[in-house]
């Protein structure tokens, strides 16, 4: 048998073996992306970036009329065991913002410094959720939810010198309520673990619970000394409806 007969003989016994190793390793690979997908059908934890907007069907109050779009935060736990997936939901929407330009005394230099004060408003929330989904292996997921947890206003001050230094400010205000509520959503998926979210809440209070104390920030004022001085708070109706977008991820 001469040199070329050996090598053919050596090709065609190779080949099955060469074969079959082929194919085991796209078994392997198939069963890793079964067992992969089969994991994220029954067990995954769930995280969602949204910007968020709160609503209602009547003319806006002055207060809020400077209501800009917030960001908010969701982070949910799936078992197949039961029907409902548990998480936290947290949102935070700005609503007002004021910056004033004072000369402060410093009694560490002995002579007056200036300094920016910046005001935020925030309407905040933290509510815990409970989620049904139709369609969970599907692209097409809508859902529904039940919540309950914190709603209100906060607003926080911080002093930057003209150093550049920050310190926190005195003037920090919170005023929360209980709030609960109901919510309908849909989640389209655009990659194997990555969906596009949409979603609608109303929410609902205890007698006068949506009202909360706001502060004016235009009626802050303040004195040599830095301190500030909100005056007095008024109440506010909270929104009743919120809306929301933004993007899912599973793992």
């Amino acid at each position: 048998m001469n040199l070329a007969q050996s090598i053919a003989v050596f090709s065609l016994l190779a080949l099955p073996l060469a074969t079959s190793a082929q194919n085991r390793d796209k078994t392997k690979r198939d069963d890793k992306a079964n067992r992969t997908t089969q994991l994220i059908r029954e067990s995954w934890q769930h995280f969602a970036f949204h910007a968020i907007a709160e609503f209602q069907d009547q003319e806006t109050p002055q207060i809020l009329e400077n209501q800009a779009f917030g960001f908010g935060l969701t982070y949910m736990k799936h078992n197949r065991s039961g029907l409902f997936d548990g998480g936290l939901d947290l949102g935070v929407l700005p609503f007002g913002s004021r910056t004033l330009s004072e000369n402060l005394w410093s009694e560490v230099e002995e002579d007056s410094v200036k300094a920016d004060i910046a005001l935020r408003s925030n309407m905040v929330r933290a509510h815990y959720v409970l989620r049904t989904t139709l369609f969970k292996n599907r692209g097409f997921q809508p859902y529904a939810e039940l919540f309950g947890g914190i709603r209100g206003a906060m607003v926080t001050s911080t002093f930057a010198l003209e150093d550049g230094d920050k310190l926190p400010g005195q003037l920090s205000h919170t005023s929360l309520n209980f709030s609960f509520g109901y919510a309908f959503g849909v989640r389209l998926r655009l990659t194997k673990r990555a969906f596009l979210n949409a979603r609608v809440c109303q929410f609902s209070h205890l007698q006068d619970g949506d009202e909360v104390d706001v502060i004016d920030l235009d009626k802050v004022t303040i004195d040599s000394q830095g301190m500030l001085d909100g005056g007095n708070a008024t109440k506010q109706v909270l929104l009743p409806y919120s809306a929301r977008i933004g993007l899912a991820f599973d793992f």
